[in-house]
């Protein structure tokens, strides 16, 4: 996974994470698509949403089964948790 090395932290735990999904992101085949898919990464989520989304869980739950990565308290974690209470 040498493409990891070029995305911010929250991009690249994002990428980790799209890895373990079963249906995965394609690695890129060479610069100019690593880029691109950096591009689309950035207009698709902002860092903050990058690294919520990292941590979401591939089936659907309640919030009360969120646990801790979901309770950071003042974070956007927690209002989106708050929320969907």
């Amino acid at each position: 996974m040498g493409h990891l090395g070029r995305l911010k932290e929250q991009y690249r735990d994002l990428v980790a994470r799209l890895d373990r999904a079963p249906v995965s992101l394609p690695e890129a085949a060479d610069e100019a698509a690593e880029a691109a898919r950096r591009e689309i990464l950035e207009i698709l989520y902002s860092p903050e949403e990058a690294a919520l989304a990292a941590r979401m869980p591939f089936r659907p739950m309640s919030p009360r089964g969120w646990g801790s990565p979901w309770t950071r308290s003042g974070g956007a974690s927690s209002r989106c948790a708050s929320a969907a209470s």
